[in-house]
């Protein structure tokens, strides 16, 4: 089935948003990190955003399955 991941980005750990960016002066909300994957598998390099706390919406269809890892890298 398919599957479709995007971010959310938090300050506090509670509110979760969705970024938004501007080109030209034209405000855009972040694309999905992917929208209709379906059947493989694939190592995902995402643009990071300067957020202390991030979540990962993922919404499968009934007859998905998925494995989903995530590697992070945390700097003091």
């Amino acid at each position: 089935g398919a599957v479709a991941i995007s971010a959310e980005y938090s300050i506090d750990g509670t509110n979760f948003y969705t970024v938004y960016t501007t080109s030209s002066g034209t405000l855009t909300a972040e694309s999905a990190i992917v929208s209709t994957l379906t059947n493989t598998t694939r190592w995902i390099q995402y643009t990071a955003r300067l957020a202390p706390y991030v979540r990962f919406k993922i919404v499968a269809a009934a007859d998905s399955q998925l494995t989903f890892d995530v590697l992070w890298q945390r700097t003091h």
